[in-house]
């Protein structure tokens, strides 16, 4: 069996039995499937994709996804799970601040732990407001760094993971409103001390070696967020946007 071959069919037993191994993604994931509430024939954007597991995972329960990412790379990777479980899908390349759809095509718009890499923000908020139906939904997830952890941690997390942005309820409520969305409700995740430990731990790792220890940390991070929790901060935050204004 070829490389790729072995990578693909790698990625299809993860995605099946695990979904992902990313222990932030295990926590942030499910609630966001939940706030998103896929439903059959929905029209729904994956913005910043990646290798398209969240995506594919929504695709179940509709039937069709649509993901964009700048990353060739990934959609490459996406458009290659997609195939193997035989999802329908359309997986582009392309930018989030100049999405290539038209305007009110979609349902719901999910963006997961990208929003903080993207280096003009209210672009890209504008253009998922554009291209949502009204009163259509965008639920996403972005670091806010508003738990308690060193400032050299994170400030070295904000260098590595190239983060232009943290957020926090106010922030993100404020950056709605200025790009036609109505807050519905947020809420901080990953929010305990074993999450901080592993979050910091981890923030020099890559490859191989991150998806190691990440694999490690998944069980303790997952009973830690379920057993204690804290509303007022965490290391991410979850919104839900309504798109009650729209562009004539």
């Amino acid at each position: 069996m070829k490389t790729a071959s072995l990578r693909v069919f790698a990625k299809y037993l993860k995605y099946k039995f695990f979904w992902t191994t990313h222990f932030q993604r295990r926590v942030e994931w499910p609630i966001l499937f939940r706030w998103t509430q896929p439903h059959q024939n929905e029209r729904i954007l994956d913005v910043a994709c990646g290798d398209g597991a969240l995506s594919l995972k929504i695709a179940e329960r509709v039937g069709i996804i649509y993901g964009i990412d700048a990353s060739s790379t990934a959609i490459n990777e996406a458009k290659s799970l997609s195939h193997t479980l035989k999802i329908d899908s359309h997986f582009s390349v392309g930018d989030a601040e100049d999405l290539p759809y038209p305007s009110n095509f979609f349902h719901k718009i999910v963006c997961s732990s990208s929003l903080e890499h993207f280096e003009h923000d209210l672009q890209a908020l504008r253009e998922m407001n554009r291209v949502l139906k009204p009163n259509g939904k965008l639920i996403l997830t972005a670091d806010s760094f508003t738990a308690p952890i060193g400032e050299k941690t994170k400030e070295k997390h904000k260098r590595v993971s190239h983060v232009v942005n943290f957020y926090t309820k106010a922030t993100l409520n404020e950056l709605f409103k200025r790009t036609g969305f109505e807050t519905a409700r947020s809420r901080y995740l990953l929010n305990t001390a074993t999450t901080g430990f592993f979050i910091a731990g981890t923030v020099n790792l890559s490859g191989v070696i991150y998806d190691l220890a990440s694999s490690l940390a998944c069980p303790f991070v997952s009973i830690a967020e379920k057993t204690t929790r804290n509303e007022d901060f965490g290391y991410t935050i979850i919104a839900e946007g309504i798109a009650i204004m729209k562009d004539s």
